[in-house]
């Protein structure tokens, strides 16, 4: 096992979850362990040639109608506003590929981020 660099959560969800072939300058390791709390993941350089890529989710919400910012309309059913938004990304597992065969991994507990935001609907 080998110590790798710090990393934040939103690029854990993206491509150093659990178990992902994690690419680093042409390389290739496999994700074995994250301390979330020191922002740390641990991968293996014994990897095979194999591709994953996040199971994952997102959802918007809109969290309250915002009296303030931009608000366009358009005849009966176009309309354009500015407000602020709830997004979760929900990492529930893997797919994992190597030539022509493909396995889905499932996690136990799903990795989640929430986050608030401005945007447009």
């Amino acid at each position: 096992m080998k110590h790798y660099r710090s990393i934040n959560y939103s690029q854990i969800l993206r491509e150093a979850y659990p178990g992902a072939v994690y690419l680093h300058m042409a390389k290739r390791y496999r994700v074995t362990k994250i301390s979330y709390s020191k922002r740390v993941v641990f991968v293996d350089t014994r990897c095979p040639f194999a591709i994953t890529k996040p199971r994952a989710e997102v959802f918007v919400n809109e969290r309250h109608r915002s009296k303030g910012g931009i608000h366009k309309k358009w005849g009966e059913y176009l309309q354009l506003k500015q407000t602020s938004l709830g997004i979760t990304k929900k990492v529930s597992g893997y797919v994992e590929t190597t030539g022509q065969k493909s396995v889905e991994i499932e996690y136990d507990q799903p990795l989640m981020r929430h986050f608030v935001t401005d945007g447009v609907v």
